[in-house]
């Protein structure tokens, strides 16, 4: 499983950090962690939340062309490492309407 919506800036965001929290908390995630790697450019760090059934990351899109879309939230499968109880919506729709009611806006990006 993965699939990308790509993600406007919460009106209160300030950096990935806060996004990815925004996020999280729409979603219902309790349990994430910040990760480091050189393929999240520009600050080569991503966030990932865990559930029992999937996994979602938030991270600086590198679409040049979609400045109005900064973020892209990231449906996946579950990760070995990551324990949590929570159940996580995996549903692009499900996921795109609650980060709306959250004042997050979204479209489909890549799947």
């Amino acid at each position: 499983m993965h699939k990308t919506l790509s993600v406007a800036r919460h009106a209160h965001s300030v950096d990935l950090k806060t996004q990815a929290e925004f996020v999280f908390s729409a979603l219902g995630i309790t349990k994430f962690e910040e990760r480091f790697s050189s393929n999240y450019p520009p600050n080569e760090h991503y966030f990932l939340g865990f559930g029992v059934n999937a996994s979602i990351k938030v991270c600086d899109s590198d679409a040049e062309d979609e400045t109005d879309y900064p973020y892209w939230v990231v449906i996946g499968n579950p990760v070995p490492w990551g324990s949590s109880v929570d159940k996580l919506p995996t549903d692009s729709v499900t996921v795109a309407s609650l980060l709306q009611q959250a004042g997050i806006q979204s479209k489909s990006g890549l799947d």
